[in-house]
């Protein structure tokens, strides 16, 4: 299995959709940064999975009633969706032929999570 390129590394990254930019460049650290939330969101949701198999089926993670759990999971699962479009819409320049294919991220989105 291949796992290089053989162009060699000139200290720029593909984005979606075509160009290159630098690899310190600040959009490359935000989508990087999104990636990085997300996976740790992954990672709890994973745990709280775990440790809630053993619960009893009147209460759960610190005596709050399933129906709570149910709900943080929902919001969890929103949020990494959220994350996962505005990582792609970081990584795809304005005019880009791919922009047809990536929802934008707007105020709404931000207004949501503040209400959630």
């Amino acid at each position: 299995m291949k796992i290089y390129t053989r162009t060699g590394d000139d200290g720029t990254t593909g984005l979606f959709g075509g160009g290159r930019v630098r690899k310190d460049a600040v959009r490359v650290a935000a989508y990087g940064a999104v990636d990085e939330l997300n996976a740790s969101i992954g990672l709890a949701r994973a745990v709280r999975r775990a440790e809630g198999d053993g619960a009893d089926a009147k209460t759960s993670h610190g005596g709050r009633p399933p129906s709570a759990d149910a709900d943080l999971e929902a919001l969890l699962a929103r949020v990494q969706s959220d994350l996962f479009e505005l990582g792609a819409d970081l990584a795809t320049p304005p005019a880009s032929k791919a922009e047809r294919h990536v929802r934008r991220i707007g105020p709404q989105d931000a207004h949501y999570l503040e209400e959630a």
